[in-house]
């Protein structure tokens, strides 16, 4: 059910995004809208304004031997710092307002 989908993804601390079939997920962008911030590896897709690791998600290393461990290690590094997941979400929620909501994109 997509609106519980939503409700857990906006209750959560973090998302995790991983590259679908593409370099990019749908994943992210609905969090992100859902004011949950993301960790995920490193955004490879080139935008018209491109996303900024560590500014919109957190990045992991996406060319680390073990991605897992990877994902793991950022994860138990950032998910209690209060400050940094607040910073995280409101430029990722300002991204998604400014580029992703259905009347910006239309513009």
């Amino acid at each position: 059910n997509k609106n519980v989908y939503y409700r857990e993804m906006a209750q959560a601390r973090l998302v995790l995004s991983l590259p679908g079939l593409g370099k990019a997920c749908h994943r992210e962008f609905e969090a992100f809208g859902l004011g949950t911030p993301v960790i995920m590896p490193e955004f490879k897709n080139l935008f018209f304004v491109n996303l900024i690791p560590n500014y919109h998600y957190i990045a992991v290393d996406a060319d680390a031997e073990d991605l897992a461990e990877a994902i793991r290690s950022k994860y138990d590094e950032v998910v209690g710092n209060k400050e940094l997941l607040e910073f995280i979400r409101r430029n990722a929620m300002h991204y998604f307002d400014t580029y992703i909501r259905l009347d910006q994109n239309v513009l």
